[in-house]
Order: structure tokens, then C-alpha cells, then sequence
């Protein structure tokens, strides 16, 4: 894989943005998604041979990792959220 070409995949996948409101992070990751599916779509696939390439590559899976935490800690909090509500709404009645 073409180092270059590794970069602009690395480019494409910022870190998740530091919030807590969930519409804001979702919509984040949506315009990352997009732009790094049309990517990939448009480059063939072929597996990193050199060091400075399995190097960025790794970055790109920092970055992967470091979003699905940021998203199944939203989940969370939307979960408890709804679930807090509804103790909520039991308690009131």
C-alpha cells in the first residue's frame, strides 16, 4: 500500500471530537464514516508492506479504536439516561 495513500486515510479518520452532547458526536462520525467509505471505495486494497506503512496504518486503528469507545460511551449514557427516566416516571406515579 502506497504510504501517500495512507496518510490521506489517516487524514480522513480524525479523532472523535471531545463532547458529551451525543448529536454532535454522532454527526462527527457520520461526515467521517462517509468520506473514508467514498475513500475506500476508490482505492484497491492491498496490505502495507514497509514499516512506515504498517506504522500509519496502526495510527488508522488507534483512531478506529478510539472512536468506538467514544460511541459505546454514548450509548451508555443513553442508556442510562433513558433508564434513570424511567425509575423516574415509575417513582412519580
Amino acid at each position: 500500500m502506497n504510504l501517500e495513500l495512507l496518510h490521506e486515510l489517516v487524514e480522513l479518520t480524525p479523532l472523535p471530537p471531545s463532547t458529551t452532547d451525543i448529536e454532535e458526536l454522532l454527526g462527527a462520525f457520520e461526515a467521517m464514516f462517509d468520506s473514508r467509505q467514498r475513500w475506500i471505495e476508490q482505492h484497491p486494497h492491498h496490505a502495507p508492506t514497509s514499516p512506515e506503512e504498517r506504522a500509519v496504518l496502526q495510527e488508522v486503528v488507534l483512531r478506529e479504536e478510539a472512536w468506538q469507545r467514544a460511541l459505546l460511551a454514548a450509548q451508555n449514557s443513553v442508556g442510562s439516561t433513558r433508564s434513570n427516566a424511567t425509575r423516574l416516571r415509575a417513582y412519580n406515579r
